[in-house]
């Protein structure tokens, strides 16, 4: 026989992986990082040149969308263990791709304010809580 307990406590652990789910999937999908006024002046305050500036944007929506991507695919799977550490973890090696596809690019002068974008971004980044 199920103890009614062990019933509610099954109920109530999903009701909440759910509303996490649905936290972390809202965050992803409304993550534009061209939405935002202070990101958008954090990226103007690097002072971008012309030819910087498509390969900086391409950079960028390829960083926020793999993260998008790879949060999906982590509420999708089986092993819900650790969700948080492992979103954790891609946002961190996501950033870090980031990184070593601008700071090349990038001139001394410009690394310091690119530091701060990265610093906005990855604020907007975070989960909820």
């Amino acid at each position: 026989m199920i103890q009614p307990t062990a019933v509610f406590s099954s109920h109530f652990l999903k009701l909440l992986l759910l509303a996490c789910m649905l936290s972390v999937s809202t965050t992803t999908q409304a993550l534009d990082p061209w939405s935002d006024k202070a990101l958008l002046g954090a990226v103007l305050a690097i002072g971008l040149q012309d030819n910087q500036k498509p390969l900086v944007a391409k950079a960028v929506e390829t960083c926020v969308q793999g993260f998008a991507a790879d949060v999906k695919k982590l509420l999708r799977a089986n092993n819900q263990a650790n969700l948080k550490r492992k979103i954790l973890k891609k946002r961190k090696y996501r950033l870090k791709n980031l990184d070593s596809t601008l700071i090349p690019l990038l001139t001394e002068e410009q690394i310091a304010p690119y530091e701060a974008f990265k610093s906005l971004l990855a604020n907007k980044m975070a989960l909820p809580g």
